[in-house]
C-alpha cells in the first residue's frame, strides 16, 4: 500500500513539467512556450524509413504481423527519446496526455482505426508491474482510448519475464518473445494494440501473432515513436 501511494503521489501531485525541458508550465499544459513552437518539427507524416504514406510501409511487414503501425514522432530526435525515458520510468499523466493526443490525431488519417472494437496494450510480467507499481504502454492506451471513445481492455497477459531487448539482435528478440503473451478473455475481430516504441517490431509482432491466433482478424498498432 505504501508504494503505491507514493507512485501515485510521485506521477499525479509534483509539479507540471514540460515534457521536453522539463520547465514548470501550467496544470493543463504539456509544453512550455519555447517547446511547443519545435513540437511540429518533430511529428512525423510518413514512415522515416522509406518515406511512404504509413498504410504503404513494409518497413515492418511480417505475414503474422500488425495489418498496420503507425506513430507520430521518431525515437532517433533527443526530445522525443528523452521524454519516453522519463515516462517509462516514472509513468507521468502530463507524458501521457501529450503522447495519447499525438497518437490519437495520427489515426484520423487512417480510417481503418475506426473499426478497431477494443484498444489494449503490451502487457508487462508481474513481476516488472510489481516493481514500478504501473505499465506505462497500458497508461498510454487508456489515455487513448478515452480520446477516441473506445473500450480499453487488457486483452494480453504476459506469462514469462524476458531478458531486456535492448541489447539483442532481431533474431535473439523474436527468440526471447516467443510465447510469451497469452490473451485474457475473447478477443474481438479487430483491435487496436499500443505501446511506447516500435524498434524491431519484434514485440508488437509477437503480440499481434497471439492475437490473432485466439481470433482477432485484423490488428491495427500504434506506438509514441519508432527508432527506425
Amino acid at each position: 500500500m505504501g508504494k503505491s501511494l507514493f507512485s501515485f503521489l510521485w506521477r499525479w501531485l509534483i509539479p507540471n513539467r514540460c515534457v521536453f525541458c522539463s520547465r514548470m508550465i501550467p496544470e493543463k499544459e504539456t509544453l512550455c512556450p519555447a517547446c511547443s513552437k519545435q513540437e511540429k518539427s518533430y511529428l512525423l507524416t510518413a514512415c522515416p524509413k522509406c518515406g511512404r504514406s504509413f498504410s504503404l510501409c513494409t518497413c515492418h511487414a511480417s505475414p503474422q504481423g500488425p495489418d498496420l503501425i503507425l506513430y507520430p514522432f521518431s525515437y532517433r530526435k533527443a526530445p522525443i527519446s528523452a521524454a519516453l525515458k522519463r515516462f517509462k520510468k516514472f509513468g507521468y499523466g502530463t507524458y501521457a496526455r501529450f503522447f495519447s493526443l499525438h497518437m490519437a490525431r495520427l489515426t484520423r488519417y487512417y480510417p481503418q482505426c475506426e473499426e478497431a472494437e477494443v484498444i489494449c496494450a503490451i502487457p508487462v510480467h508481474a513481476s516488472a508491474f510489481r516493481e514500478k507499481d504501473f505499465n506505462h504502454a497500458e497508461i498510454l492506451a487508456v489515455h487513448l482510448a478515452c480520446l477516441l471513445k473506445k473500450e480499453y481492455r487488457p486483452l494480453l497477459i504476459k506469462t514469462r519475464k524476458t531478458a531486456p531487448q535492448k541489447a539483442l539482435t532481431a533474431a535473439q528478440r523474436r527468440k526471447n518473445l516467443h510465447n510469451c503473451f497469452s490473451v485474457n478473455g475473447p478477443v474481438p475481430s479487430v483491435v487496436l494494440l499500443v505501446d511506447d516504441i516500435t524498434t524491431t517490431g519484434s514485440t508488437l509482432n509477437e503480440a499481434v501473432r497471439t492475437l490473432k491466433k485466439n481470433g482477432a482478424e485484423k490488428v491495427y498498432c500504434i506506438t509514441a515513436a519508432s527508432a527506425i
